[in-house]
């Protein structure tokens, strides 16, 4: 990343600065297709999280990523009316604002909201493209890290490509460090446990100078938790983008607040309702989407090299309940390593899972 976007808080050291990380809100200018009143319900949540904002004194407000759920298209009067809305959350706050940008700004990325807040954004990977006039500044900056009273406070948006999302340490300079991240590269889902756990990879390499880790793009919320020296904080989304999500809502979306002062920080929460009550599932068209097949979207990156995305797989796991076994066998096909090898490895780490007191294994040697 470009750390050449450096900026540090200008009002001096030794007072007290809080900061509120707001995770995967998904306004739209419809509702969720099997989710009736989706869009009232993410734009109450937003009007809440204002009214938390004030109350609370909240310095600087992180956007974790997707903020929209896709472009708006043609609905110029949604279009603006969130506008409008985003800008009152961005009043709330008493100092600057930051964005995240998440994986489904890329989506009908010329009418997509979270695309336009950030404006201007000198990264134009982040752009919505087109020539528009920008305003005289954004309502939430993109920019890849911040000093806030003595810590450091990395942002790190979905990158298509780069999936290292790392801070040098030459960045970090032995200060605390949180950092606020929107992908799921990783993680990794476990059934046994049924939820995700970071991958031993990663806390040694992405999370090696990290005190704090919030992970967005996650619908499934976790209590935050130690993992090697890093605290993680997976809040699950603000907005429901399917039933399963309105399935793993508590009453309650907790969104962490850092209190930071004189190089210290404290940790804790702001609970926003998730009304999960009032959610309507649309049932012909949750049929529909029990039929879906599984599909992947490939993208281009700036060479022209085909990618894949998870973040489908993800979604088709959490509405169809694929088997970790099945997404598992696709990745080793994109990846070109689908070999008998492989799928003899994958079979028998799936049989020991289930304790199979019949599985053989010199049945299954090459």
């Amino acid at each position: 990343m470009d750390y050449a976007t450096y900026s540090r808080e200008a009002d001096g050291r030794g007072s007290m600065k809080k900061v509120l990380v707001v995770t995967d809100i998904h306004l739209w200018y419809k509702d969720i297709s099997t989710l009736k009143n989706s869009k009232e319900l993410a734009e109450r949540k937003v009007k809440d999280i204002i009214t938390a904002v004030k109350e609370n004194e909240i310095d600087h407000i992180i956007l974790g990523g997707d903020v929209v759920h896709e472009g708006y298209k043609t609905d110029l009067i949604q279009f603006h009316s969130h506008y409008n809305l985003l800008q009152t959350l961005s009043n709330a706050s008493k100092g600057e604002n930051y964005l995240v940008c998440g994986n489904h700004a890329f989506l009908n990325a010329s009418t997509n909201l979270e695309l336009y807040i950030n404006q201007p954004c000198s990264n134009t990977a982040y752009n919505p493209g087109g020539d528009i006039i920008s305003p005289d500044k954004p309502l939430f900056k993109m920019t890849d890290f911040i000093e806030v009273e003595g810590v450091i406070i990395s942002m790190h948006s979905f990158n298509k490509v780069d999936k290292s999302y790392m801070t040098p340490d030459s960045v970090v300079q032995n200060k605390q460090h949180i950092g606020i991240y929107h992908d799921e590269t990783f993680v990794t889902y476990s059934n046994d446990r049924k939820e995700f756990i970071i991958k031993e990879s990663a806390l040694q390499t992405t999370f090696g100078n990290v005190d704090y880790a919030v992970i967005n793009h996650i619908h499934m919320p976790k209590k935050s938790h130690y993992n090697g020296s890093t605290i993680f904080i997976q809040p699950g989304s603000i907005g429901a983008t399917s039933v399963t999500d309105v399935a793993n809502f508590g009453e309650y979306t907790s969104l962490p607040v850092f209190t930071i002062e004189d190089g210290e920080v404290t940790l804790s929460y702001i609970d926003i309702p998730t009304y999960r009550a009032e959610y309507q599932i649309n049932l012909d068209e949750l049929k529909k989407e029990k039929v879906k097949p599984l599909v992947l979207k490939i993208d281009k990156d700036h060479t022209g090299e085909g990618i894949y995305s998870y973040t489908s797989i993800e979604d088709y796991t959490q509405k169809l309940n694929v088997p970790i076994e099945v997404l598992k066998t696709v990745e080793f096909a994109l990846s070109g390593q689908l070999t008998l090898d492989n799928l003899v490895k994958l079979y028998k780490e799936y049989k020991n899972t289930q304790d199979d007191p019949e599985f053989i294994e010199e049945e299954f040697i090459i």
